[in-house]
């Protein structure tokens, strides 16, 4: 891997990687954009998705990638890493280097899971970054901790939706309190959690 990114790096001087070992020299992580990923950054970096597929490659290590969406509606992408683990010290690192990479330039928004580590790493080193949990996880988090959206509720689920879809800070509190009383499910506990990090 070593080999094949100096080899990168020597036809294009705009290629960026960053590998991370050891006290033993072991591979704990690594982190590379080629040029025309750091191009598409400066250009459609605003809004950043950070995704991290958990140990579905070959080496068996977190994939993580930084993607984004062009002026066609495309998804691009603008980075990615092999890391050793999903803890906040990985996280850390791998920001580091991004910011490293992009010469610093940060992002408005980040979109991600509710990986806790890695809420904690994003407070580390992009403090003013607004930083946005993606539907889809909500999504299949709720399946799994709310029985209404399991059983098939229907009118849970419109209910919902007309919460979720709020357009404004005052319909989505007034929402909620009609979503909590009418289904009764104000001792959801993650359901509670979701509501104090509303602002994500």
């Amino acid at each position: 891997m070593y080999t094949f990114f100096h080899k990168q790096k020597d036809l294009d001087p705009d290629f960026y990687f960053a590998i991370q070992i050891d006290n033993n020299g072991i591979l704990q992580s690594v982190f590379w954009a080629d040029k025309r990923s750091r191009n598409d950054y400066f250009t459609f970096g605003d809004v950043i998705v950070f995704d991290v597929t958990y140990k579905t490659n070959k080496f068996m290590m977190p994939f993580a990638s930084f993607t984004g969406v062009n002026h066609h509606r495309q998804s691009i992408l603008f980075g990615c890493a092999l890391l050793s683990d999903e803890t906040e010290e990985s996280f850390v690192w791998l920001f580091n280097e991004w910011l490293k990479c992009m010469l610093g330039t940060v992002y408005n928004v980040i979109i991600t899971d509710m990986d806790a580590a890695m809420y904690k790493a994003i407070q580390i080193v992009f403090p003013n970054t607004r930083h946005r949990f993606c539907s889809w996880h909500i999504g299949k988090h709720l399946v799994e901790h709310v029985h209404n959206f399991r059983d098939n509720d229907n009118e849970f689920k419109k209910d919902y939706y007309t919460w979720f879809n709020s357009i404004s800070v005052n319909s989505c509190e007034h929402n909620w309190c009609e979503l909590v009383s009418k289904h009764k499910i104000n001792d959801n506990t993650w359901l509670a959690k979701m509501w104090h990090k509303r602002m994500h």
